[in-house]
């Protein structure tokens, strides 16, 4: 029995620690999400002003940082194996799985907001390219970067403040070639055409499906380290005391 137990023990002590390091390699992967996330914000922040789509990235670069500090826990926990180290890790596991399931959620629920977001927003910043230097530079960088021109198609240029003054034209952003090009409305040969919503939208959208998925993947491994926690914490209950009498032990 004993011997079935310590096997058992040294199992869940080996597992521990392979959760504790896939932590670390888990932590680098979420703040690179988190990240990733808030830099392709920067590039549309003036255009999208959609600020709540980075609250579950900002929530996952906490699970990041936690998730590092849950490895190295981890880590000692498995080699020392007493109860105060692994109750700590429990809780710390149970505060990110926690932190996991809301950023998951969030991500869900602003998936279908970015939609409904995204295509005023997106207009209204159209209408004030030209007057501000950093609205005009973010339009370009997204024409440019998506590939794409207008909102909802090129012919959405024509509409706008820009466009009445600069007739049947749109900004050389569209341009398909480098420059020169013929940034024409009306001979659109040479130029982007699909609109640039569905797109910004799509990128958006799978950024926040990158978190949820990220979420989804790592609370099976929260829960594992969750289970083999508290195997080693009752096992670790179980283990005799040894005392000594006379010099003798008993």
């Amino acid at each position: 029995m004993s011997k079935a137990m310590g096997g058992c023990t040294t199992t869940s002590k080996c597992i521990m620690t392979f959760i504790g390091l896939f932590f670390w390699a888990a932590a680098a992967a979420l703040l690179f999400a988190g990240a990733y996330v808030f830099n392709s914000y920067g590039h549309y922040e003036s255009i999208t002003q959609a600020k709540y789509t980075l609250i579950p990235a900002i929530i996952v670069i906490l699970v990041g940082l936690f998730m590092f500090v849950a490895g190295i826990i981890g880590c000692t926990a498995a080699c020392k194996g007493d109860r105060c180290t692994l109750s700590v890790f429990f809780c710390l596991l149970l505060a990110v799985l926690s932190l996991q399931i809301v950023a998951g959620v969030l991500g869900y629920v602003y998936k279908d907001v970015v939609e409904e977001t995204f295509h005023d927003k997106l207009h209204e910043a159209l209408n004030n390219y030209d007057n501000q230097t950093e609205m005009e530079h973010e339009i370009d960088y997204m024409q440019t970067e998506l590939r794409c021109c207008g909102g909802d198609n090129y012919t959405d240029w024509a509409e706008t403040p820009w466009g009445s003054r600069h007739v049947d034209a749109v900004p050389s952003s569209c341009c398909v070639d480098a420059l020169p090009c013929n940034a024409s409305i009306s001979e659109p040969h040479s130029i982007y055409t699909q609109g640039c919503h569905a797109l910004l939208k799509k990128e958006f959208q799978d950024n926040l499906g990158y978190i949820i998925g990220a979420a989804i993947g790592f609370a099976v491994i929260l829960v594992l380290g969750l289970v083999f926690s508290c195997i080693l914490f009752w096992q670790r209950k179980e283990i005799p005391y040894t005392t000594l009498v006379s010099g003798y032990s008993v």
